[in-house]
């Protein structure tokens, strides 16, 4: 006999969950049956959460000691939403100040020179999180700086590795103009 059933039905809807269908094998048959596990786990429909970081703006040119403010934001471009802990880390260079992080749903610490914000929240498929807010104070020295973030969790095993899940920005540093 032959049984049709959808894996959604079952509630099977990520790769992780797969071994629900072992255990409905061995419900039905008493034993389970390694070529049916496996010719069925490789039809699971997986669908995972796809996030991406996004910092902006990038490329920005400050005075040196001015204030420097960006977002760090974390977008879902998948059908499934985000599940489990979200976290942003942010590494900042030599010279700069940071004064604060914040964004509603985000729980941010920072210990020189990496901030990092966690974050339950879900973000919804299709969607972005609540935008974090960072403030810092640019160094006193002139120069071009890269300020590296990353991405992880979320239910997106992907992240941190992928390139989606890194974003960084430029910030040149000018000098005092000199006057005669």
């Amino acid at each position: 006999r032959m049984i049709a059933l959808d894996f959604a039905d079952l509630g099977i809807t990520t790769a992780t969950q797969a071994s629900r269908i072992t255990e409905l094998r061995q419900s039905l048959s008493g034993a389970a049956d390694p070529a049916f596990f496996a010719y069925n786990a490789a039809s699971v429909p997986v669908v995972v959460p796809q996030l991406s970081l996004s910092k902006a703006p990038n490329g920005f040119v400050v005075p040196a000691n001015d204030a420097v403010t960006y977002t760090l934001t974390v977008h879902n471009q998948a059908a499934m939403a985000s599940n489990g802990t979200v976290t942003v880390t942010d590494t900042l260079p030599a010279g700069v100040s940071f004064v604060s992080a914040s964004g509603s749903g985000w729980a941010c610490t920072f210990t020189a020179p990496t901030l990092i914000c966690t974050s339950n929240q879900t973000v919804a498929a299709q969607s972005s999180a609540t935008p974090i807010s960072v403030n810092l104070t640019a160094p006193s020295q002139p120069g071009t700086l890269a300020v590296p973030a990353q991405l992880s969790g979320g239910g997106d095993a992907t992240c941190p590795s992928d390139a989606r899940c890194l974003a960084s920005a430029s910030i040149q540093v000018v000098g005092p103009e000199l006057t005669m």
